[in-house]
C-alpha cells in the first residue's frame, strides 16, 4: 500500500525520487513483491494510491508499531495497516 501511496504523491506533486534513495525504492519494491502474488500486489499498491497522505501516514505508524509480517491472501492490505 505505502508503495503506491509513495507513487501518487510523487507523480501529484511531479516529484522525482534521488538517484540513491530510488535505488533503495526499487529493492523494497523487488522484496515486496517477492513476498506476495502478483494480484495481492496489484491489488495493495492501488489501493495505496487512493490513500490521502495523512492515511498514508496512519498505515505506517501503523506498520512501525505493530511490526506485522507481510503474508499474501486477501485481507494482507488490511493486516498491514493492523485492521484485518
Amino acid at each position: 500500500m505505502l508503495f503506491g501511496a509513495a507513487e501518487a504523491v510523487h507523480g501529484a506533486h511531479g516529484l522525482v525520487p534521488e538517484p540513491v534513495d530510488r535505488a533503495e525504492m526499487e529493492r523494497s519494491v523487488a522484496l515486496g513483491r517477492a513476498a506476495v502474488t502478483p494480484e495481492t500486489w496489484t491489488s495493495c499498491t492501488a489501493e495505496g494510491t487512493r490513500m490521502s497522505v495523512e492515511e498514508a501516514i496512519a498505515a505506517a505508524l501503523e506498520g512501525a508499531q505493530s511490526a506485522a509480517a507481510v503474508t499474501s491472501g486477501p485481507t494482507e492490505c488490511a493486516r498491514t495497516r493492523g485492521s484485518g
